[in-house]
């Protein structure tokens, strides 16, 4: 194949490509060099003065210094993806690709300047650095014409006037040394190319000569970093999360510096991710200093995430790349509803209506809720009475918990229902409760009724003791205890300990009272009454009976007693008012006979059994008992003359008489 005045040559992964200026085109040719398209087309271009392949995507860029642009092709060269305009006043003449980005070699347009710019940009045309190099010193260039960049970061730019290959670092633009035939000057050295064996090629075309040179690893020797770690793990992040960074540590350890280009994240999904300190991009480090970068993921979506942090520098023999994953997940949401409760007004010692809580988790991912309580000032004062919730919540999922106001006592009563989850924004939330607790007095009074024996006039019973406690939730005051009724004067307060008092809930105090008849026979009854606030009671009465008696009377008859009495019998006449029965007859502890009923059952020392009647004529009712005239007086012989009569009224009231009998010797 033959080529018409080339002017640049460049070679991709498929295709190898072509410039001339005959005709201002580009040639694209397949692996037998035959010409299978054009880029562009005939007369595209005004010059093409440099054509190199993007090592990443294999897109081709045509450098026309004439139109000042790049032209950027597809491989095959069916389509222009676009063209980058350069700044006027320059002569750009030379390409390069490094770290993903393009360098552009300049040379000034205005004559008797010296030196040069490299201008690098994003393959997108973005700026992204520039390095000047002018003046005629020994580190600059003069009359500059080809530029490659090996893969440790030396840029190598050959120096058509002094005749050597500059070298700078691609990161920094630093100075690192200089390139020259120590056998023979090259004249005018213009296009240059380095090999994967190392080997850096230099085009004279003034000597018509190829210079080889192999790469001066001095120039990159003792630069070496070491990053740790190679690869970042997060745990799992939930969306909406930007905690819990990650450090990545940059040491230069070699014996020379190292310069690091700019830090960035790199990936279809970098985004999920957040450089939030860079202490490293464009850092000079010093042998054996460091420098850190954090990282934290920033999830957007649920999923694993990958990303890598890409680290430039000029240093060999060093891992340049830091893979970075995750796994991001949804975030549970907690809601509760309502936000607070108000149980009114609730009597103490009583429950209110339950009311409940319903909790909702909104969020994407499970909603764990670990406990559930109560706290505030008065949490004694509520129950959660059902707990449905306590567990695991699914997103949408809902769940209740109920909750009674139970007041122990009076007043306002605050607390709150305390919930605990893994929300990361809401950990623990609280639902109000107010209610207001009241409550009574309540009296109750032990016994409910009083009954005292039968009394004959005049006579004191024993005191009986009634008990008044307050069994309500407040305070209960008592006024003047007082008996009422029509029989109040035979009754008497012998002790009151309960008038005009302040009873506490589940105190009492005590009223002793005493039957003391001073009025007719029969059955008194009155009642013993009892002021308080209570609202159901305000006067209690406690009812009291008792009967009034007349003891029955014995009589011995007309005979005296004595050793000389004559006749069997002794006649015993006992009066006995309407409704009393005789149970027994003794002198002192000796029995003589008993009684059942009305009729006396005869001992064999007793007549036999007499109905009650008026016995002795003197109109009233009696019963008449014979007794054996003999006993009688050897029991009155040994110290024995009283005649006990025990009985008992219809009601069952017992009775008791005594009678002294007589005797003489």
């Amino acid at each position: 194949m033959v080529v018409t005045r080339p002017t640049a040559v460049a070679t991709g992964p498929v295709y190898r490509y072509v410039g001339s200026n005959d005709m201002y085109h580009v040639k694209v040719l397949d692996s037998d060099d035959k010409v299978i398209n054009y880029l562009g087309g005939i007369n595209q271009f005004g010059q093409p003065r440099n054509i190199e392949v993007d090592p990443q995507t294999g897109d081709v860029y045509v450098l026309d210094d004439v139109r000042e642009k790049i032209y950027v092709y597809t491989a095959y060269g069916e389509r222009l993806l676009r063209e980058i305009s350069l700044e006027s006043k320059s002569l750009p003449v030379d390409l390069a690709f490094f770290n993903n980005r393009l360098y552009i070699l300049d040379q000034p347009l205005v004559r008797n300047i010296h030196g040069a710019r490299v201008k690098v940009i994003e393959t997108n045309g973005t700026p992204y650095a520039s390095f000047d190099f002018y003046g005629s010193s020994s580190n600059q260039l003069n009359k500059p014409k080809g530029i490659a960049i090996d893969s440790h970061g030396v840029m190598y730019i050959t120096d058509s006037f002094h005749g050597v290959v500059m070298c700078f670092d691609a990161t920094t633009g630093n100075y690192l040394g200089v390139i020259e035939n120590a056998d023979e000057a090259m004249t005018m050295p213009k296009g240059l190319s380095i090999t994967s064996m190392g080997k850096l090629y230099v085009a004279a075309p003034r000597t018509r000569s190829l210079k080889i040179f192999g790469i001066n690893t001095a120039l990159v020797q003792g630069r070496s970093i070491n990053i740790t770690p190679l690869a970042l793990g997060f745990n799992t992040v939930m969306i909406g999360d930007g905690i819990g960074s990650q450090s990545v540590t940059v040491v230069s350890n070699g014996t020379n510096s190292v310069t690091l280009g700019v830090i960035e994240l790199s990936g279809a999904e970098a985004g999920e991710l957040l450089i939030v300190s860079d202490n490293c991009s464009g850092v000079t480090l010093s042998s054996l200093s460091s420098c850190t970068i954090e990282i934290k993921p920033m999830p957007t979506s649920i999923g694993a995430k990958s990303a890598t942090l890409v680290i430039p520098s000029n240093a060999t023999d060093t891992a340049r790349e830091v893979g970075l994953s995750y796994v991001a997940s949804g975030r549970p949401d907690i809601a509760a509803t309502p936000a607070n409760h108000d149980f009114t007004s609730v009597l103490i010692g009583t429950l209110s209506d339950q009311k409940s809580l319903s909790i909702i988790n909104n969020g994407a991912a499970d909603l764990t809720i670990s406990s559930i309580g109560l706290t505030g000032d008065n949490p004694e004062d509520y129950r959660i009475i059902s707990d449905l919730c306590t567990g695991v919540l699914m997103p949408e999922e809902t769940c209740k918990i109920d909750i009674l106001f139970a007041p122990a006592s009076e007043g306002t009563k605050a607390a709150s229902v305390k919930i605990e989850s893994d929300d990361p924004d809401e950990p623990q939330i609280l639902i109000s409760l107010t209610g207001l607790g009241y409550g009574y007095p309540g009296i109750r009074i032990y016994p409910v009724n009083m009954n005292f024996d039968s009394l004959v006039l005049d006579e004191v019973s024993d005191s009986l003791v009634a008990t008044v406690s307050n069994i309500g939730t407040t305070n209960m005051t008592l006024g003047s205890v007082s008996i009422t009724g029509v029989d109040s004067g035979d009754f008497i307060v012998s002790t009151d300990g309960c008038s005009n008092t302040l009873l506490t809930p589940n105190s009492s105090c005590l009223i002793s009272v005493s039957f003391s008849p001073v009025s007719s026979t029969g059955v008194k009854q009155a009642n013993i009454a009892i002021p308080s606030n209570d609202p159901d009671n305000p006067t209690s009465n406690l009812l009291i009976t008792g009967r009034v008696i007349i003891a029955p009377q014995v009589d011995i008859g007309n005979e005296t007693l004595n050793s000389r009495s004559r006749g069997r019998w002794v006649t015993i006449y006992i009066e006995l008012p309407d409704g009393y029965f005789v149970e027994q007859i003794n002198i002192d502890s000796v029995i003589l006979d008993e009684v059942n009923g009305q009729y006396i059952d005869p001992p064999l020392n007793t007549s036999g059994p007499v109905e009650i009647g008026d016995n002795n004529g003197n109109g009233v009712p009696d019963l008449m008992v014979k007794f054996d005239r003999q006993m009688l007086m050897d029991l009155l012989v040994h110290g024995i003359n009283d005649i006990t009569v025990t009985g008992e009224l219809l009601d069952g009231t017992v009775f008791e008489q005594v009678s002294t009998v007589n005797y003489n010797e």
